[in-house]
């Protein structure tokens, strides 16, 4: 399963990459093309006039059902850890991770920033947060 991205920066560079790959890499796809911003810093925003414009697609129907759990808040390195998570899991769980993102049960990714205060907030009241996230 292949999460594809199109990246264009408002310089007019423009960079398609495949994930899950190295994070590294990425970074240094980026740089190639004139985008000096963190792959961490840059979130899924296709609007017009962003200075780093992402646009996610895939071919195969998991890939679909997987970007549909991706948020416009959700950074780039968060498609590439979350594209390296699915092809990486355990043969018997990732049957069923697929199977569940097919059916649609998972809700969203949260983002580094959404988890942190997601565990601030859930350190000291019970948590009232849908359980269906991909990340703790």
């Amino acid at each position: 399963m292949i999460i594809n991205a199109v990246i264009e920066s408002k310089d007019g560079g423009t960079l398609v990459l495949d994930f899950p790959r190295s994070i590294y890499d990425v970074y240094e796809k980026l740089q190639s093309v004139g985008i000096r911003q963190s792959p961490h810093q840059i979130t899924l925003s296709d609007e017009e006039g962003d200075d780093v414009r992402v646009k996610l697609y895939s071919e195969d129907e998991t890939g679909k059902h997987l970007l549909l759990t991706l948020k416009e808040q959700n950074s780039l390195a968060d498609a590439n850890l979350l594209a390296f998570m699915v092809d990486n899991a355990k043969p018997d769980f990732r049957s069923k991770l697929e199977q569940n993102l097919l059916h649609d049960q998972y809700d969203s990714m949260l983002s580094r920033y959404q988890r942190t205060s997601f565990s601030r907030t859930t350190s000291r009241t019970t948590s009232r947060w849908p359980t269906t996230n991909l990340l703790p």
